[in-house]
Order: C-alpha cells, then sequence, then structure tokens
C-alpha cells in the first residue's frame, strides 16, 4: 500500500522486465510534473560505480541516489551497475 502523502500515490505502475536477469518486477513510475521540465544527460557506467557513488559525482551528495533510482526505473538491481549501463542523469537545481 502507498501513502497518501507518498510522491507515489498516484502513480503509474508498470512491470518493467530484465532480460539479462531474467526477472519481472512491478515499478511505480511517478507521474511527470507538469510544471516543470524534464532535462538529463546520459552517463555511461564503468566497472566499480555505485548508484550513491554517481549521486555523490553528479549532485554532491551520495545520500541523492533515488534521484537516479527515479528517472532510470528499468533498472532493477543498483547493487550491480554493470559496465556499459547507460542511465539518464536528470538536471537538478
Amino acid at each position: 500500500m502507498i501513502a497518501v502523502s507518498s510522491r507515489y500515490n498516484d502513480s503509474k505502475v508498470d512491470v518493467v522486465d530484465d532480460p539479462i536477469r531474467g526477472v519481472h518486477q512491478s515499478v511505480n513510475k511517478p507521474l511527470p510534473d507538469a510544471s516543470s521540465t524534464f532535462r538529463f544527460t546520459f552517463h555511461q557506467a564503468v566497472a566499480g560505480e555505485t548508484i550513491d557513488g554517481l549521486a555523490a559525482t553528479f549532485y554532491g551528495d551520495g545520500r541523492r541516489w533515488w534521484v537516479l533510482a527515479d528517472a532510470n526505473p528499468e533498472i532493477l538491481d543498483w547493487s550491480e551497475l554493470l559496465p556499459g549501463t547507460v542511465i539518464r542523469v536528470p538536471y537538478v537545481q
């Protein structure tokens, strides 16, 4: 159950397939904020990178890992970010 106060309260639930790991998983996708524009760049992962390390690099704070996770709902397991994986990196003001 999603809390009424959650940003995911009115989100759409999609099923995402991960053919490499052979799993299916339901993913909550937040509704786009009509008042803003989603701008991003791409980053190709290299060996040893982690989601919190990338957040520290791009946002100056590893605790902002969720920004990357929200922008890349198709990545189901961030604990093993495979080299060569291309991720979206949103611009955050």
